[in-house]
């Protein structure tokens, strides 16, 4: 079973409505309410992908540091910010070897791009993420909901030309998708921890972090069980 392609997650947008170069201005906005930013404050966003938020942020007056392990999406980032004279920078760094010290006021990992790796690992990444903010600054994780995937996913599907299998490991809480090529017969694999509230008030605990909120849309809503999103924001002690 190879590693998920390098554009797979491109597609994968496109396929759910979302791609990466759209402005990603209404999500832009609720991020900078949410982790209370203003011009002048360094926020940063890993993985950054293309840089979707990374450049409306900038275009806010933020410093963004960008943080991403598909190289194709940094040069696309980069591309985005110099055609739009922003200030920034971009990474090329696995979430696992993030690495900074005290340099952020804020840290946002958007679009579903968190639980990738082990129990241990993914504690890790969120200490790192602490580790890295200014005391007082926050952490924002979004995720799909684990209740309303549990309800609605399909366990057989197929979008584009790639077949896929969905199963829920109720034991490791994890939805683990195999994913097929029909042209190609290319094949590869994701597997991706799903937390609850609860859960994820734990993590946070563990990492030094306070939980301040869980919301359920980028209206702010309070989360609420089954809904299709959870937004979960944290404060460094």
């Amino acid at each position: 079973m190879k590693k998920i392609p390098a554009n797979w997650f491109c597609d994968y947008s496109r396929h759910y409505g979302v791609k990466p170069d759209e402005t990603g201005a209404v999500d832009a906005a609720f991020v900078r309410k949410a982790l209370r930013l203003k011009a002048g404050d360094s926020l940063l966003d890993a993985p950054c992908g293309a840089g979707r938020l990374s450049v409306p942020l900038a275009q806010a007056g933020i410093y963004v540091t960008g943080v991403d392990l598909t190289r194709s999406y940094l040069r696309r980032a980069r591309a985005r910010f110099g055609r739009n004279g922003l200030r920034g920078k971009f990474v090329h760094l696995d979430l696992r070897a993030i690495d900074f010290q005290g340099e952020f006021d804020a840290v946002l990992n958007w679009g579903g791009s968190f639980g990738f790796f082990s129990e241990a690992e993914n504690l890790d990444v969120v200490r790192r993420y602490a580790v890295s903010l200014r005391p007082g600054g926050r952490l924002l994780i979004d995720q799909p909901g684990r209740e309303y995937l549990l309800r609605h996913f399909r366990r057989r599907g197929r979008y584009g030309d790639a077949e896929y299998r969905v199963r829920w490991n109720r034991r490791q809480q994890r939805f683990e998708t195999h994913f097929r090529n029909v042209k190609s017969g290319e094949s590869w694999a994701m597997t991706i921890r799903s937390y609850t509230p609860a859960q994820f008030g734990r993590l946070f605990r563990q990492a030094g972090l306070e939980v301040e909120a869980f919301y359920s849309d980028l209206s702010g809503r309070r989360y609420t069980r089954g809904a299709r999103r959870l937004y979960v924001l944290g404060r460094r002690r």
